[in-house]
This record gives C-alpha cells, sequence and structure tokens, in this order.
C-alpha cells in the first residue's frame, strides 16, 4: 500500500509539471503574437498617411509598395524597443522566461557585458545588439530561476532577434542600395526600360564609388589589425551606417524639439493662422500663375520640337509620345512653336521629356494647393466669425442681467451695445455656417454640428495650448537626458528622468508607456524636420496628394537611416 501511494503522489506529480508546461508553452505561443497589434497599427498609420500625402491611385505599385514597406519597418523599429526593453529586463532576472535554458545562459552572458566579441558568438544576437537590442538587454543579476511570472507577456528571445535582424538588415540594405536606385529610376524619362536602367546605373555609380572606397579603406584597417573577417566587415558596416545615421539624426531632432511645440502654440492662435492663411494664399496663387506660365512655355517649346522633327525622322515616335502626354494640358492651343528646342540626339528629346512632366506635375500641384488653401482660409474666417457671435451674445446676456438688476445703463455706450448684438438677435448660433461645405441634413447632423460648433469655437484652442506646453516639457526632458546621459558612464548618478520612471516600476505594462511615449515624441520630431526639408526644392513633403514619387522614396529611405540611430540614441 505504501508503495502504490508513492506512485500515486508521483503520477500527481508528473500531471502537475504537464500542466505547467502545458501553461508555458501557452504562454510563450502568446508572447510570439505580442507584436502583431503593433504591426496591424504601424500598418494602418502607414496606409493613411500615404493616403494623404501620395494617394494610392496616382503612384505606380513599385513605389506604393517600397514606400509603404519603409515606412512599416521602421514605426516597427520604434514600437519594438518598448517590447525590447520590458522584456530583456524581465528575462534577464527570470531566466526560466526564456525559450530554453540555453538561450537564457546565452542571454545573461550577453547582458553582463561579455564583450563585443562575445556578442558575436550568440547566434543572430549581432543583428539584435547591433542596433535598439544592444542597450536593451537587462541587467542579468538577481536571477530567479525557480519559475516565470511575468507580469506582461514577453517576447521570446529568439522571437525578439529573429524580428530585430529582419527589420534591422531590411532597413540597411534599403536605404543604402534599393531606394538610390529607385530614386533615380523613377525620376528617369527614357522610353525603355534598358535604357532607364542603364541611366539608373550611371548616375549613381559615382555614390556607389565613394561607398565601395570607404568600405575598401576600412577593410584595410581590418586587416592590418588581423581582424578582416566576415563578422569585422558586418561590424564595420553597421558602424558607418549608424554614425551616419547619428549626424543627421542630430541635427533632425535638435530642430523638431523645437519647432513641433512652437507650431502647435502658433495653431492655437486662430488670429494669427489666419493672417498666415492670407499670406499663403496671396504667395501660391502667384506660384500658381508662374507653373501656368511654365507650362505654356514648354508646350512651346514641344510644338517647335515637333515642327523640327518630320514624319520620316528615326526620332518622331519619341516625340509622338511627348506629344500624347501634353496634349491633356492645352497643347492643341499654340499653333505655332516657340523657342529653340534641341531634337539633335535622343538625350535632347529625352530631356524635353522631364521638361514636359516636370511643368505638367507643378501646374498641378500648386493648382490644388492654392485651391485648399484657400477653403483653409474661408473656413477658418467662418470659424472666427462664430466665436465673435457668441462672444457679442454672451456680452448681450451680461448687459440684460444688468438692466434686470436696476443698473443704468443708459450712461454706459458699451452696456448699450450689448442690447443690440447685430445678426445674432442676443443668440449665438450652435452650427457654423460653412461657406465651402453643403449643410448636413442626414440623422443626427445636428448633434454632429453642435459637437463641431463647440469644438472648433471654444475647445480646439485651448487643446492646442495644452498640447503644446506638453510638447514643450517633453522636448526639455529630451534635451535633459541628452546632456546627463554621460554621467552613468563615469559611474555617476542617473539623472535622466525617463530612466528614473522607468527603474521605479520596470516590469509593468506602464512601463511601455513610459518608455513608448517620449520616444514617439522624438521619432515624431525627427521626422517632422525630415518632412519639412526642401532641398533644393527636389525633394518635398506636400500634403492633398501633391507629393511626387522621388520624394516619398526619399522620406522612406531617410526615415530607413535614421531609425537604428534614433533607437541606439534613445536607449542611451
Amino acid at each position: 500500500r505504501e508503495r502504490e501511494r508513492e506512485r500515486e503522489r508521483e503520477r500527481e506529480r508528473e500531471r502537475k509539471r504537464e500542466r505547467e508546461r502545458e501553461k508555458e508553452r501557452e504562454r510563450k505561443d502568446m508572447g510570439a503574437w505580442v507584436l502583431a497589434p503593433s504591426l496591424g497599427v504601424t500598418t494602418l498609420v502607414c496606409c493613411w498617411l500615404f493616403h494623404r500625402i501620395a494617394g494610392f491611385r496616382k503612384r505606380s505599385v513599385v513605389v506604393v509598395l517600397a514606400t509603404i514597406l519603409g515606412w512599416i519597418i521602421t514605426f516597427s523599429c520604434v514600437f519594438m524597443v518598448p517590447y525590447d526593453v520590458l522584456s530583456t529586463e524581465i528575462l534577464a532576472t527570470q531566466p526560466s522566461c526564456m525559450v530554453d535554458s540555453d538561450d537564457a545562459g546565452l542571454m545573461l552572458r550577453g547582458a553582463e557585458g561579455g564583450g563585443e566579441n562575445e556578442a558575436w558568438d550568440i547566434k543572430g544576437n549581432a543583428l539584435w545588439r547591433a542596433t535598439s537590442g544592444l542597450l536593451g538587454v537587462g541587467r542579468g543579476e538577481d536571477t530567479d530561476s525557480a519559475g516565470c511570472d511575468p507580469p506582461a507577456p514577453v517576447v521570446p528571445y529568439k522571437v525578439m532577434v529573429i524580428t530585430w535582424g529582419i527589420l534591422y538588415w531590411t532597413a540597411f540594405f534599403g536605404t543604402w542600395l534599393i531606394y538610390p536606385l529607385l530614386i533615380s529610376y523613377v525620376d528617369m524619362a527614357d522610353f525603355h526600360f534598358s535604357e532607364r536602367i542603364t541611366a539608373t546605373i550611371k548616375e549613381n555609380i559615382a555614390i556607389y564609388g565613394i561607398m565601395g572606397a570607404i568600405a575598401g579603406i576600412a577593410a584595410l584597417v581590418l586587416a592590418v589589425k588581423n581582424s578582416l573577417n566576415f563578422q569585422g566587415l558586418v561590424g564595420i558596416a553597421i558602424v558607418l551606417s549608424n554614425a551616419s545615421g547619428l549626424l543627421a539624426l542630430v541635427m533632425l531632432l535638435g530642430y523638431g524639439l523645437i519647432a513641433v511645440p512652437r507650431k502647435i502654440w502658433r495653431r492655437s492662435n486662430q488670429s494669427l493662422l489666419l493672417k498666415q492663411y492670407h499670406f499663403k494664399v496671396i504667395t501660391h496663387h502667384q506660384a500658381k500663375e508662374e507653373a501656368a506660365s511654365n507650362l505654356n512655355k514648354t508646350l512651346k517649346l514641344v510644338r517647335s520640337a515637333s515642327e523640327k522633327v518630320t514624319s520620316i525622322h528615326p526620332y518622331r515616335p519619341y516625340v509622338d509620345q511627348v506629344i500624347a502626354e501634353c496634349i491633356p494640358y492645352g497643347y492643341d492651343r499654340f499653333r505655332v512653336g516657340e523657342g529653340d528646342a534641341d531634337v539633335s540626339s535622343y538625350d535632347q528629346i529625352v530631356r524635353l521629356r522631364h521638361k514636359v512632366r516636370a511643368s505638367i506635375r507643378q501646374k498641378l500641384c500648386t493648382e490644388v494647393i492654392y485651391k485648399m488653401h484657400v477653403k483653409k482660409c474661408l473656413e477658418l474666417e467662418d470659424v472666427l466669425a462664430c466665436r465673435d457671435a457668441a462672444a457679442n451674445a454672451s456680452n448681450h446676456r451680461i448687459g440684460v442681467e444688468m438692466a434686470n438688476l436696476g443698473s443704468d445703463i443708459s450712461a454706459d455706450p458699451v452696456a448699450m451695445d450689448y442690447r443690440h448684438v447685430q445678426g445674432t438677435g442676443g443668440h449665438a448660433p450652435r452650427r457654423i455656417p460653412w461657406c465651402t461645405r453643403p449643410r448636413r441634413l442626414y440623422p443626427g447632423a445636428r448633434l454632429i454640428d453642435s459637437l463641431e460648433y463647440y469644438w472648433k469655437v471654444y475647445l480646439q484652442e485651448m487643446c492646442y495650448k495644452g498640447l503644446a506646453i506638453l510638447c514643450a516639457l517633453l522636448s526639455i526632458l529630451t534635451m535633459w537626458s541628452e546632456l546627463t546621459f554621460w554621467t552613468v558612464k563615469i559611474n555617476g548618478p542617473d539623472m535622466s528622468i525617463f530612466s528614473l520612471l522607468l527603474d521605479l516600476n520596470s516590469k509593468n505594462v506602464l512601463a511601455q508607456l513610459v518608455i513608448c511615449a517620449p520616444l514617439i515624441y522624438m521619432a515624431f520630431c525627427s521626422f517632422y524636420s525630415l518632412f519639412k526639408l526642401k532641398i533644393f526644392n527636389l525633394f518635398r513633403i506636400k500634403k492633398y496628394q501633391q507629393t511626387d514619387d522621388r520624394s516619398l522614396l526619399f522620406s522612406a529611405a531617410w526615415l530607413a537611416r535614421l531609425i537604428p540611430p534614433l533607437s541606439y540614441n534613445f536607449l542611451s
């Protein structure tokens, strides 16, 4: 009977261990899918942003996929950092939360700072540590191998390493190899695919020659130090890429931390904003007229080229293709050409086609931007008129109350004006009478009109001011952390506010919010500065679906170039 009871206890312990293993497998499977919601949100944000500044119908499939994929990789890196920090903080103190015991030992040796060479011995971890995972690794002390009880779903270590490797190296090859070729390719006006490819390679050969020379010097240095191997070459590539990204990040982030709060604060002053819109309307009207004049000159130049090229000329098919692109924009209005069109070679016709495309794109862009600014100006005037009417109505009620209290307001001309509010009858409207929009007539329109009225007239200005103050505070904290992060390197006190907040509750979901909020703000400031760049008017991000293909690919390339240095800088 004693042996039977012992066997029963052993079976019970085995069933308990099996239940624990099953729960552990379920927890790990759930942790592997923790990144899915962030990926879904990132994809939706990228698609919305692309629709706002470019539009899907106007772009080729290659441009759409390349741009959105680059943005998704960029924003996914931003959302990966909180998971990285939280997961590695938990895994460092609870090795049993790792996928297996071998991974736990590897991760802890890396966390204890075994050195750069040891990191390369860990399969896949070199990619992770080369980006944000390098500093996201936990402290590796106070470990508890008795069990795993994480306060939040933990992303498995192998999943984290693989994900970082895919994101980092996709962004690396994209920003240095693929996007420069795509930017040149979409800008070429050649008539055949092979010729466009050849012209693209010729245009970028100088850039890749410089990059090859730098890589050759780095390889020579490694050869002198007897470290010329694959791992050393990969490390040099990572260092050079991150160094160039950090240099650009310093300039972009420095401008964005000041410009973003200032921009939001200025938007809270609707009267000042209306004056800016009036100025922009005049500026864009002049740009529209100039673009229309430039297009007319280009169309006359095409007519002149058509007159020079006869029907039996070998370049006549190319000229006909250029004319076909000009017909929708008033080419038939010009019966006689003007200007000296050079059609003596194929390259000259290609340049003419490129000029035609640029002129058409500029005309369409300036027309749309001018119309949208006029619309914004009229809508803001409607809002300010409603706000003035509401203020007058409020003053009218105050005057009536004074009269009811027996005050002698006949001697007060200001109070007398309160009783004669023109156009309001003493009552402010609860709907903004838009002059650019049709009136809402569907069920529930009255409620929507009222909510819109109170938001535009009363709440929007206060919300902008509050948001500007919050952004200014984040900018100050970010600059303080940048100026004081070196104190930890010399074994001094940790003076970073973000680091102190994280140390208070480093293993909670709240810690992810503490990490994610300032990181997203830093990324937004950097991206805002990048999108505000106007590099010789060649690369510009424009609203109202007016951004050209080159600027879209340029933004994707530079976002991919900035994200690893941004994550590294933030975690530092």
